[in-house]
């Protein structure tokens, strides 16, 4: 991922930044100050994944794959035990 500093769009990265400051000082200063310390807040998280990127990960666990193997042989184990239990008791 490229930074802000070395991005192609840094005049336009600018411009959007002198405009949001000239919004920001037309507005009450705690609204102000709260609107910036949340941004900041967003910044320090990690960047979230996208839904495919949680899908893949998903995916390629092997928790994910023992619970797709047993999800798929119980339905016909219990069919057959049943039938099994039911031919014993006939």
């Amino acid at each position: 991922m490229m930074s802000v500093k070395d991005s192609d769009n840094k005049a336009d990265m600018e411009a959007l930044h002198t405009e949001l400051w000239s919004k920001l000082q037309d507005r009450d200063e705690a609204h102000a100050k709260q609107l910036l310390q949340r941004w900041i807040g967003q910044l320090d998280r990690p960047p979230r994944l996208s839904v495919m990127a949680s899908a893949k990960e998903i995916v390629f666990t092997k928790g994910f794959w023992v619970a797709v193997f047993v999800g798929c042989t119980l339905a016909p184990l219990l069919f057959t035990f049943i039938v099994w239990a039911a031919l014993l008791v006939e």
